[in-house]
């Protein structure tokens, strides 16, 4: 039995919410359904896919493409975050600002001048395995001391698991160059994992931190 024009849109809406029909020339407004050669035609080419889609599937069709789009979302986050921190850097060492200023605990001999191809950068240990620093920043003069940095925007505080990563990673990482760690967190730290960085001699700061820092060199 045929279906009426009423139910062809009802169906016709659950496949566009379902992203099943793509935009072009199946874009159409509903008022086409009054057409009978139309709907026909419409009947034959799509009748399949109405017949199979339920609300249920539209449901999940929804939540893979959120769950795509948080992905995303978070992936730009943390882009921003890393530009952010490039940023925050440079303008530290164009101002000549010191690093007591913008970090706690200070590897000694590290300053914040004279930063070159500061970029997201990947160690590889072997064929398998490596490791991916958010920043890295080489130093312009060639016994100074190179950067790497990690960022953390999360709005939650940072984990003991996220200091104890990096912490594993700084100590397996076979650089050639002298090299200074840091870790930047925008909703700071505890106690406990300031006292884990500073016995592993790595450095933090925060988005405050730096900000004032940079703010008292005006």
């Amino acid at each position: 039995m045929g279906k009426s024009d009423g139910q062809l849109a009802d169906r016709l809406y659950q496949l566009q919410q379902a992203d099943l029909i793509a935009q072009g020339s199946s874009d159409f407004h509903f008022k086409g359904l009054g057409d009978p050669i139309f709907a026909a035609v419409f009947r034959k080419r799509y009748g399949v896919e109405i017949e199979r889609m339920t609300p249920q599937k539209i449901t999940n069709e929804f939540e893979q493409e959120m769950k795509t789009a948080k992905r995303k979302l978070a992936h730009l986050k943390g882009l921003d975050g890393e530009y952010r921190v490039m940023y925050f850097l440079l303008l530290a060492s164009n101002r000549g600002t010191e690093a007591t200023e913008v970090i706690s605990n200070p590897t000694p001999g590290f300053t914040l001048k004279g930063f070159t191809n500061m970029r997201k950068k990947t160690f590889h240990r072997d064929n398998t395995n490596s490791d991916e620093m958010d920043i890295h920043a080489s130093s312009k003069d060639p016994n100074g001391m190179d950067l790497i940095v990690e960022v953390k925007i999360w709005e939650k505080p940072v984990s003991n698991q996220a200091v104890e990563k990096f912490i594993e990673q700084k100590n397996r990482l076979a650089l050639k160059r002298k090299t200074a760690f840091l870790f930047y967190s925008e909703s700071g730290f505890t106690s406990n994992q300031e006292e884990m960085m500073q016995a592993n001699d790595i450095m933090y700061t925060t988005c405050k931190k730096m900000t004032t820092g940079i703010d008292q060199q005006r």
